[in-house]
C-alpha cells in the first residue's frame, strides 16, 4: 500500500511539473475525419474525466479515443515517464482551446495502456487574478477533505490528479501573491496531507 502512494506521489509531480513546461508540437495534432472538434473545453468536461489507478490503469479510466472525440485533436503530447514502475511510460497529451469560464489556459490528460490516469490544469496568467491570503491555508489542517477547501478557498489555480479512489493523489496548487508565491496543498484519497511553499515564477 505505502509503495503504490510512493508511485502515484512520484508520478503526480512529475506530471506537475511536465503540465508547466512547454512541451513539443505533437506530429498528429491535425483533426482526423474520426475526431469530433470541440471549440471550447468547460470545467465540467474536464471534471467528467474518469481516472483509473495506475496499477491497474485497464480497469476503468476514460478512453483516449473518447477524449479526443469529445476535446478535439491535442495540442501536443509528450511522454511520461512512470517512476519505480516498469518501462512503460504514460503519455501525456495537452489541449488548450477551453472556454473563456475556465480558469486555465491548457488542460493535460495523462494515458497509460490507453486509459486516463490523470489529468490537470494549468492556471492561466490574468492581469485581473485574486489571490488566495495565507491565513485562509494556514487555516487549514491535515484530514481537511478536498470539498471542504475548495468551498473555503475557492478553485486551485492550477490541479493535478493521479489515480483514483482511496489511491488518488491530488495536487493543488493556489497563488497567494503577485510575485509568484503560492502553496502546493497534496491530497491522497481526498484528504489534506501537506502544505507547501513553493513559486511559480
Amino acid at each position: 500500500m505505502k509503495k503504490e502512494l510512493t508511485l502515484i506521489t512520484i508520478l503526480l509531480v512529475g506530471i506537475s511539473l511536465a503540465g508547466c513546461s512547454s512541451s513539443t508540437q505533437s506530429k498528429n495534432s491535425h483533426p482526423s475525419s474520426t475526431t469530433k472538434v470541440v471549440k471550447s473545453i468547460t470545467r465540467k468536461d474536464y471534471d467528467q474525466i474518469k481516472l483509473a489507478n495506475i496499477t491497474a490503469p485497464t480497469k476503468g479510466g476514460s478512453l483516449l479515443n473518447s477524449i479526443k472525440q469529445s476535446f478535439g485533436s491535442p495540442t501536443s503530447h509528450h511522454k511520461v515517464s512512470l517512476s519505480g514502475t516498469s518501462k512503460k511510460s504514460a503519455i501525456q497529451y495537452s489541449w488548450n482551446q477551453l472556454d473563456k469560464g475556465f480558469n486555465a489556459s491548457a488542460v493535460t490528460v495523462e494515458f497509460l495502456d490507453g486509459h486516463a490516469i490523470g489529468k490537470g490544469y494549468v492556471l492561466k496568467h490574468t492581469t485581473n487574478r485574486q489571490y488566495t491570503s495565507v491565513e485562509s491555508i494556514n487555516s487549514l489542517n491535515p484530514g481537511d477533505s478536498y470539498e471542504s477547501v475548495i468551498q473555503k478557498l475557492g478553485e486551485p489555480d492550477s490541479e493535478s490528479v493521479t489515480g483514483s479512489g482511496d489511491m488518488a493523489a491530488t495536487s493543488a496548487l493556489y497563488l497567494t501573491s503577485k510575485k509568484g508565491a503560492a502553496v502546493n496543498l497534496m491530497f491522497t484519497g481526498g484528504q489534506l496531507q501537506s502544505k507547501n511553499q513553493t513559486t511559480t515564477k
